[in-house]
């Protein structure tokens, strides 16, 4: 199971990550970071931002960028295949619900403006369990 971080924006406020941390805290997940970030800092560097109990999730980025219709959807899609998981069960939490095709069952979509809210937080939680 792995779980893909677009925006580090989104669980800035720490209220929101602390409902990150609950959900995740019983997990065996794997996060897959997919944000810009990936290309100014290293995978320690980027598990260093997050809290300790997220942070040992942190198992990879998603590599090189690729462009064009569902970018990030086919980052993702990209990475998995590159792993030798294509059919792995995952989710993306993203604010760019235009990255991914319409109706996509891999995406929790958040607003950029909000970050990730409780129901946000609920339907992560259904996923996980």
């Amino acid at each position: 199971m792995a779980f893909f971080i677009h925006h580090f924006v989104m669980i800035k406020i720490d209220f929101q990550m602390l409902l990150l941390e609950e959900a995740l805290s019983p997990s065996s997940c794997q996060i897959i970071i997919s944000s810009s970030w990936r290309f100014q800092f290293t995978l320690d560097q980027l598990k260093k931002v997050l809290p300790k109990t997220i942070g040992n999730l942190v198992m990879d980025t998603t590599g090189e960028a690729i462009t064009g219709q569902y970018a990030r959807y086919h980052e993702i899609k990209h990475w998995l295949e590159r792993k030798q998981k294509p059919f792995a069960d995952w989710m993306a939490i993203d604010d760019a619900k235009n990255e991914f095709p319409p109706d996509c069952p891999n995406l929790i979509a958040t607003k950029s403006s909000q970050g990730i809210t409780k129901e946000e937080i609920i339907k992560l939680k259904k996923w996980l369990d």
